[in-house]
This record gives C-alpha cells, sequence and structure tokens, in this order.
C-alpha cells in the first residue's frame, strides 16, 4: 500500500541527528513540511481578512465572539510557531551560541516580526486598554508569505539584484536628495516673499518638492510668481528622469541576473551537475 505523503516525512528522515535539526530545517527550507506551510498561508490570509473586516464597526460587531476565539486560537499557534523558530535557530551557523545566538535571532527583521505577530493579542489580555493602533502590527505577517512557495526565489532575486545594484543605487539615492533640497530651497526664495504663509520656511518647502518631483501635485501648495512656475516646470520635469534612472538599473540588474543564472544552468546540464532533495548535497548525475 503505497504511503501518503503529509509532507511531514522529513521528521523521520535517516541522517539527521536531533529532533531540532529536524524542526529548524522543516520551519526554514522551502518544501520540507508542505502541508505545514500551507496551513500557516492560510491562518496568515485569514488573519489578515479578519483585521480587515473588524475595522468595520457594523460587520464586527455581530461576530465579536467569534473573532475573540479565532484571535485566541491565532495566538497559540503563531505563539508556538515562535518559540519552535527561536529553540531551533541555533542550527544556523549565525545563531550557534545558545543564550546570544536566540537573543541575537529574537532581535532580527525575521524575529521582530514574529514576535509582533501575536505580542498585540498577549498585551490585550493583561492591559485592557485600546489597543488597536498595536493590533494593526498583525499586518506585517503579510510579508511572510514572500518566504512561502513561489513567491520566495522572487524575493532573493530582488535581493540579490539590490546587493549587486548598491553602488548606482546610493548614487541615485544621493542624487534624489540633493535635487529636493536645492528644490526645496530654491521655491523657498521664489515664493516666501508673495506666499509668506504657504512657503514659509525650507522645511515645509519641502513637501511641495516631494509632490513635485513624484508629480503628485496635490494643489495645496502652488507657486504664483513667474520665476516660481518656471522652476517648478523644471522641477516637475527632472522627476520624471529621477525615478527612470533607478528603474534603468534595476532592469539592467535583473537581466544580469537572468543571464547568468541561464549560464549556470547550462553549465550543470553539461556537467550533469544536480543536487540531492533529501539533504541539498551535490550529487552526480552521470553515475
Amino acid at each position: 500500500m503505497k504511503q501518503i505523503d503529509l509532507g511531514i516525512h522529513f521528521l523521520y528522515q535517516e541522517g539527521v541527528n536531533s529532533y531540532r535539526q529536524r524542526v529548524y530545517q522543516g520551519l526554514h527550507i522551502e518544501g520540507r513540511w508542505k502541508l505545514l506551510g500551507i496551513f500557516i498561508l492560510l491562518l496568515i490570509l485569514l488573519n489578515l481578512s479578519v483585521s480587515i473586516l473588524e475595522s468595520d464597526a457594523e460587520w464586527g460587531l455581530g461576530y465579536r465572539h467569534l473573532l475573540a476565539q479565532f484571535e485566541m486560537l491565532s495566538l497559540g499557534i503563531f505563539g508556538f510557531e515562535y518559540l519552535l523558530r527561536l529553540w531551533s535557530c541555533v542550527e544556523n551557523d549565525r545563531y550557534r551560541r545558545p543564550i546570544l545566538g536566540r537573543i541575537k535571532w529574537a532581535l532580527s527583521p525575521m524575529g521582530i516580526i514574529d514576535l509582533m505577530v501575536f505580542l498585540p493579542f498577549v498585551l490585550s489580555i493583561y492591559f485592557p486598554a485600546d489597543l488597536r493602533p498595536l493590533r494593526a502590527f498583525r499586518l506585517i505577517r503579510i510579508f511572510l508569505i514572500l518566504k512561502m512557495g513561489n513567491f520566495a526565489s522572487s524575493v532573493s532575486e530582488m535581493i540579490e539584484v539590490i546587493t549587486n545594484k548598491k553602488e548606482e543605487l546610493i548614487v541615485m539615492l544621493s542624487i534624489g536628495l540633493i535635487l529636493l533640497l536645492v528644490s526645496a530651497s530654491v521655491v523657498f526664495y521664489f515664493e516666501n516673499p508673495a506666499q509668506p504663509a504657504v512657503f514659509s520656511s525650507i522645511p515645509k518647502s519641502l513637501w511641495w518638492a516631494v509632490e513635485t518631483l513624484t508629480t503628485l501635485g496635490y494643489g495645496d501648495m502652488i507657486p504664483v510668481t513667474p520665476w516660481g512656475r518656471f522652476f517648478a516646470s523644471l522641477v516637475a520635469m527632472s522627476g520624471i528622469a529621477l525615478f527612470a534612472l533607478p528603474a534603468g538599473v534595476m532592469a539592467s540588474g535583473f537581466s544580469e541576473l537572468v543571464r547568468s543564472r541561464k549560464k549556470s544552468k547550462g553549465i550543470l546540464e553539461k556537467t550533469g551537475a544536480n543536487r540531492c532533495p533529501h539533504c541539498d548535497r551535490e550529487i552526480d548525475s552521470s553515475r
């Protein structure tokens, strides 16, 4: 009789030395615990849906008791998952030390996100004040979706592109900040004599520079002098180029990454190199 794969067979796989290592690999290596990943993903989506629906007072009033029970269940599941991740994180070389390693993981971006997912629930139990702003941090859980399934490769590729092009992006950011400050300063000196209440200072003129460079143009701060309008036209046209440059850098970065991935894949296919789906070690398929 064919054994049914529930996605947790990796727990019983040979070659794994400890339950902690099995738990770490199941939680962090894509595809190890498929059923658990799907369940957590569905629970995340349900929590997001509840957070959105309960903002409607009329809808949430009739289902408040049911929502409270669902929140308590989610608290237990997310809290247990957090403890498992905290317990097993020492299997990673970055967090190898038993105490300091766990503290380092807890202070990492993903550790903080995991904590903020269920911390508002706990605070609402022991501090029955209005913690709705704090509970909004549950929406941070949406970022964990990027770690699951097909999203994982896309996020890793984006991070790799940003890392490879960080020098160019820093230059673009510096140019943007300089252009922002220059625009705010120049329009202040043009418009302050005519509109002292609107363009009262350079810091307040920065808002005009932001909405003009991004071509939003809310209309709350409008130059009225001839030189001010002429300069505003130049700033608006500069904003188009300002956002086109980083887009070009990112596009070229993605093109280079795709070409390098295809080249590497072609080399692997020619040499017959592959990786074991269980231990992730390179094997030779020509044997």
